[in-house]
């Protein structure tokens, strides 16, 4: 499935530019923002949680988390979603990878756990999987697991992939396809 200098981990992406909601990862609960319960959750998992954030000075915020509470992160595109996550996979050796949003702070580590330990026992190198594809749970506790070797070609792709930014897309169906 992965090299041997390679494991799972969660990649969560974070930016304070939300176009809906701006700086929504640093809103407080009870005095706590969003992004902290997201991570504590993600934490749960076990597994190594890595932030995806910007090199928009707007994120250094993030990074200042990151770093004071010891999470790994990586800076790359505010355009390129997909470089982003890719870079972030790459520099901490991680596939394959369990893709959140960070705006899901009430995301379910059990069900993340239990995911990936079914994905592990399939043994498929080219599986995609996820449980946002037919809506069954609500939103929030969307994540997709899937390796880095399609990412890898869409980002090599002449002239984009044709999905914008729901590279996700393009992943299952190349993934099925193949």
């Amino acid at each position: 499935m992965s090299d041997s200098k390679e494991a799972i981990g969660i990649i969560t992406q974070a930016r304070m530019t939300s176009t809906r909601l701006p700086g929504k990862v640093f809103k407080e609960i009870q005095g706590k923002p969003l992004l902290a319960y997201h991570l504590d959750r993600l934490r749960m998992t076990g597994f190594m949680v890595i932030i995806a954030t910007t090199t928009n000075s707007t994120d250094d915020c993030i990074c200042e988390y990151a770093e004071k509470h010891r999470i790994p992160y990586f800076r790359g595109s505010e355009s390129n979603v997909l470089s982003r996550y890719y870079g972030a996979a790459s520099a901490f050796h991680v596939n394959p990878v369990v893709r959140v949003t960070s705006d899901c702070p009430l995301i379910d580590p059990q069900l993340i756990r239990s995911s990936i330990k079914q994905y592990l026992q399939m043994n498929d190198p080219d599986l995609y999987m996820s449980n946002g594809i037919e809506r069954t749970f609500a939103r929030g506790f969307d994540f997709e697991i899937f390796p880095l070797k399609p990412w890898r070609k869409l980002l090599t792709m002449p002239g984009g992939i044709g999905f914008g930014t729901c590279y996700s897309l393009y992943l299952e169906k190349q993934i099925r396809e193949n």
